[in-house]
């Protein structure tokens, strides 16, 4: 029997699918919280969306946090309009459906198990 590819992985749809709205659930009413990571990271992403410059809330260059997450909220404040706490929520909600369905999926495609694999022991004495 020919399954269609995309029916072969409808339990892994469907578990990303409840992930996601489990952390919607969880983040709908009050959000992912705030920290001071996170209030660094929504101040400069709204800075960059409006200045296009990497200044915090008080008006300081961010120097100890990674720029690529800000950078990131910026576009997405810029595309979508929401604000980056917001966002945030729906961010997490769609990486925590994405790492259980690629886990899921990652599962289901491998056919041998582990134990299987041909081991080369050549280096093994040293450790």
């Amino acid at each position: 029997m020919n399954v269609n590819r995309y029916l072969k992985n409808i339990d892994s749809l469907l578990a990303a699918f409840i992930g996601f709205y489990a952390i919607h659930l969880y983040t709908k009413y009050s959000g992912v919280g705030l920290s001071p990571d996170s209030i660094m990271y929504a101040s400069t992403a709204t800075n960059i969306q409006a200045h296009g410059s990497l200044m915090t809330f008080n008006k300081t260059p961010l120097v100890f946090f990674p720029v690529f997450y800000p950078f990131f909220l910026g576009i997405i404040q810029f595309l979508s309009g929401a604000g980056p706490i917001k966002a945030g929520a729906m961010i997490n909600a769609f990486l925590f459906a994405s790492v259980i369905f690629t886990q899921r999926l990652d599962r289901v495609q491998i056919p041998y198990a582990v134990t299987d694999l041909q081991v080369d022991n050549t280096y093994s004495n040293y450790f």
